[in-house]
């Protein structure tokens, strides 16, 4: 009869009757073997626990990790401590403590790395962590009356950091030094600082309602940067917790609740309506992004505490992801180290290895799963639905164990997804067996506009298409 067309992402209806694509867990990518079935879906992570000792005693409040500093190791904030974890999975801690406990931020250069906590800078030599011991930090403060640092960064082997509207750095390869005379005001516009980042080779300070670039003089001390000049972006950023760098540009949460990718010096709108009303029901402090780079797949990850939004810079879609039980990923920071991808739970005390390899979340096995559409457009008449088949790979069995049989559930809607049908579950199989199918027949007859079918399943396959009236 027809292959159904598998949603590319997700998209939540923006009124009654509007249609709806479902995509959790997954991730879609070309199916280059097959020209009838030309996308795919992938599933999503899964994670392995790196603290099966219960080294953390809390909810982890940051990490940060560059293959020069610490040996490599991955720096997790602990309450007041600052611990080292190795790829394996080896704990120890620097020496020293820090305040706050507030969501930390850092940055590294060639020598030192910084950690922002508790509004004050702490310098870190790889081994040791104290607060920065340079004066003339405080009197940056004192001097704009502030009494806490905004966000740091690291350009150029200086530290760089903001407080009220200035933006201040420190000399080159010392971030314990600085002076009172090292510092620039964003005044194209009088919005506060929000937040910064690099990209190259310019400083992008993020205020409330603009983005001001400042480039790098080459020369040393209080004229070490300079305004570029007539520059200044017209859109502001929520919280610097969802800036981040990838696919050579920058990705932020705007002022207005709606996802921006930076193109040149214009901010280019990547979100959804739908995407920006669930934004705005979360506190925007809890919100923070991550970025993970899987097989050609560039992915900007905000997590909140209402749902974890994953948008793929190379196909422009937007996917749900979640762990099981919660209405968010568990996995709310991400590092790359060793060509790996390591994360801090936003809920547990716990710490994880992530990767495609793995079909569970966290050392408990949580199952992860996946819910998809596909969609059959209807022309005229009221054509019956004889079959429906998901095609993709069998044969994995559950993924909390593999001896036991997965399953596919299916419901039907015929009204634009307004309303669907009572989910029926197919087995799909235990590991190995690799031919078993998943049909449903007496399927009623479809009508106009479309027939939306919603998927929901545990098993760790790839969704290859959903064939229509094909035994």
């Amino acid at each position: 009869m027809s292959m159904a067309r598998i949603a590319a992402g997700h998209y939540e209806p923006d009124g009654v009757g509007d249609g709806r694509k479902v995509c959790v867990n997954l991730f879609s990518e070309p199916n280059e073997n097959d020209p009838n079935r030309p996308m795919r879906h992938a599933l999503r992570p899964g994670a392995r626990s790196l603290d099966t000792g219960g080294v953390l005693t809390g909810i982890p409040r940051g990490i940060g990790q560059v293959d020069g500093h610490a040996s490599g190791n991955i720096l997790v904030v602990d309450g007041n401590t600052v611990r080292t974890v190795t790829t394996a999975g080896v704990w120890g801690s620097l020496s020293g403590t820090v305040s706050g406990t507030d969501r930390v931020r850092m940055a590294f250069g060639e020598v030192e790395g910084a950690i922002l906590s508790g509004g004050q800078i702490y310098v870190s030599t790889g081994s040791a962590v104290a607060q920065a011991v340079d004066s003339d930090y405080a009197l940056h403060l004192s001097n704009h009356s502030q009494t806490e640092f905004v966000d740091i960064f690291s350009i150029g082997q200086r530290l760089g950091f903001l407080y009220g509207s200035r933006f201040g750095w420190s000399d080159t390869l010392d971030f314990n030094s600085t002076s009172t005379t090292y510092f620039l005001t964003t005044e194209d516009s009088p919005d506060a600082n929000v937040g910064a980042a690099v990209l190259n080779s310019l400083v992008y300070i993020f205020g409330s309602e603009t983005i001001q670039p400042f480039v790098q003089t080459g020369q040393e001390g209080a004229a070490a940067f300079r305004p570029q000049v007539g520059s200044t972006i017209q859109r502001g950023c929520l919280s610097k917790h969802t800036i981040q760098q990838l696919d050579n540009t920058l990705f932020w949460v705007g002022d207005d609740y709606s996802v921006y990718r930076l193109n040149g010096l214009t901010p280019a709108l990547i979100s959804k309506p739908w995407l920006s009303r669930r934004l705005r029901a979360e506190d925007s402090t809890d919100i923070v992004s991550s970025y993970m780079e899987i097989e050609g797949h560039s992915f900007y990850i905000l997590n909140g505490a209402l749902g974890c939004y994953a948008y793929d810079a190379s196909s422009g879609e937007w996917f749900l992801w979640k762990t099981y039980g919660r209405d968010t990923l568990e996995w709310s920071q991400v590092v790359e180290a060793s060509g790996d991808h390591f994360a801090i739970s936003g809920f547990e005390s716990d710490f994880a290895q992530l990767s495609r390899d793995y079909v569970t979340d966290s050392a408990a096995g949580l199952e992860i799963v996946t819910e998809w559409s596909a969609h059959l457009p209807i022309l005229g008449g009221r054509v019956a639905i004889p079959s429906v088949r998901v095609d993709g790979t069998k044969g994995r069995g559950s993924g909390a164990d593999a001896s036991q049989d997965a399953y596919i559930s299916m419901a039907l809607s015929k009204d634009n997804g307004i309303t669907r049908g009572a989910y029926r579950d197919r087995s799909t199989g235990k590991q190995g067996e690799y031919r078993k199918r998943a049909i449903w027949r007496q399927n009623g007859r479809a009508r106009e506009p479309q027939v939306t079918l919603f998927f929901r399943s545990n098993d760790p396959h790839m969704i290859n298409g959903v064939a229509i009236g094909e035994d």
